[in-house]
C-alpha cells in the first residue's frame, strides 16, 4: 500500500514539477522575445552592419579599388546565340500579347455593343410603357373634361332660356330640376 502511494506521490510531483518548469522556460522565453521585439530596429542595424562587415572583409575591395572615386560595373556578352534566341522569344512574346490584346478589345467592343443595344431597347420599352401610363391616366380625365364640357353647354342653355323674356314659367320649371 505504501508502495502504490509513494508512487502516486512521486508522479504528482513529477508533474507539478514539469509544470513549473514549462512555465519558467515560457516566462524565459517571453522575456527574451519582449528585450529583442524593444530593440528590433537596433538588432536589424547591427546584423546588417555585420553583414557589410564580413562582405568587406570576403571581397576585400578596399584594397581593390583603393584610388577608384567612381565604379562602372560593365558585363560581357557571352553568347550571340543566346541573345538571338532569347531576342526571337521576346518577339513571340510580344506578338502573343498584341494577340491577346486585339482578343479583347475585340472582345470589349462586342460587350459595349450588346450593353447599347440592351440598353437602348430596354429605354424604349420604357418609354412606351411611361406613354401607355399616361395615356390610360389621361383617357378618363379627357372624358370626364368632355362630360364637364357638355354640362357647361347644357348649363349655358338653360342660361339662356332662363335669361329670355319670352320663356313661359312651365318650361322654367323643367330647367331646376
Amino acid at each position: 500500500m505504501s508502495g502504490i502511494l509513494t508512487l502516486i506521490l512521486w508522479l504528482m510531483c513529477t508533474f507539478l514539477l514539469l509544470i513549473v518548469l514549462l512555465n519558467m522556460i515560457i516566462a524565459l522565453i517571453s522575456d527574451i522575445f519582449e528585450k529583442i521585439h524593444q530593440n528590433i530596429y537596433s538588432n536589424i542595424l547591427k546584423e546588417l552592419a555585420t553583414l557589410m562587415l564580413e562582405s568587406e572583409i570576403l571581397l576585400q575591395r578596399r584594397n581593390k579599388f583603393k584610388n577608384v572615386k567612381y565604379l562602372i560595373i560593365m558585363e560581357i556578352q557571352r553568347n550571340l546565340h543566346n541573345d538571338r534566341d532569347n531576342e526571337s522569344r521576346i518577339a513571340s512574346v510580344q506578338n502573343k500579347i498584341s494577340k491577346q490584346l486585339e482578343e479583347q478589345t475585340e472582345f470589349l467592343t462586342q460587350i459595349q455593343i450588346n450593353l447599347t443595344e440592351k440598353m437602348t431597347h430596354q429605354a424604349k420599352l420604357r418609354q412606351e410603357k411611361i406613354q401607355n401610363m399616361s395615356l390610360a391616366a389621361i383617357t378618363p380625365l379627357s372624358q370626364g373634361i368632355e362630360s364637364l364640357e357638355a354640362e357647361v353647354l347644357a348649363y349655358k342653355k338653360a342660361f339662356k332660356r332662363i335669361m329670355n323674356p319670352n320663356t313661359p314659367y312651365s318650361q322654367l320649371k323643367t330647367i331646376y330640376y
